[in-house]
């Protein structure tokens, strides 16, 4: 049998599940983008949300309207 370790739980606790898979079977793991790469910073929320890419900051969006919709 084949086998790999899987991540679950990941906001509670970091624990893992192995898993097995029949050998004849042919297995890939893939993993999400950004994974390995070191959480975002509240100060990075931050900047983004004032100065964003290729739009306007959302205090300058939301000028003049009169609801939240």
């Amino acid at each position: 049998m084949k086998k790999i370790i899987l991540p679950q739980f990941a906001w509670f606790g970091d624990k893992e599940v192995e898993i097995s898979f029949p050998e004849d079977w042919d297995i890939h793991l893939k993993v999400m983008k950004g994974e390995g790469k070191l959480p975002i910073t509240r100060e990075k929320i931050i900047s983004s949300l004032r100065e964003p890419i290729g739009t306007k900051p959302l205090n300058k969006l939301a000028e003049n309207k009169k609801d939240r919709s």
